[in-house]
């Protein structure tokens, strides 16, 4: 592209074929953050705070000994 600048290089060449890398980074970020059980549990100590997995997960154990 001549005359492009850097930043017009950057947003009509290399975004496009760096989206799908960036989509899968993401989504692997997201799954990790959301099936972290310990660092969780390690740091909180009040009910209240827990995380959706920490509280799904207390659930599910207090209703598996009714």
């Amino acid at each position: 592209m001549d005359g492009a600048s850097e930043f017009a290089i950057f947003w009509r060449i290399i975004l496009p074929l760096a989206k799908p890398a960036l989509a899968v980074v993401a989504l692997f970020q997201f799954i990790g953050s959301w099936n972290d059980y310990f660092g969780p549990l390690i740091y909180l100590s009040d009910k209240s705070l827990y995380t959706v997995s920490l509280g799904i997960a207390n659930m599910r154990g207090a209703l598996r000994f009714q």
